[in-house]
């Protein structure tokens, strides 16, 4: 997933169970040619990424597997 930006784990409901979501936002310049941060540095955009993790049962199950 490379290193830029932070993450947070998000929890959706649905009926009665919960699923988790690991999601983080960045920007990126829209024309990789641009640099700076400066004003007129050119476009940028916001790039979110979600990756499921399950249920709290199958992350629970996950990290006694790990052990």
């Amino acid at each position: 997933m490379g290193t830029k930006g932070t993450g947070t784990i998000i929890a959706r409901k649905r009926g009665n169970r919960k699923y988790y979501y690991y999601s983080r936002s960045y920007r990126v310049k829209v024309d990789p040619n641009a640099t700076g941060k400066t004003r007129g540095s050119g476009k940028s955009k916001v790039v979110t990424q979600q990756v499921y993790l399950g249920t709290a049962e199958d992350i629970l199950k996950l990290i006694e597997e790990a052990r």
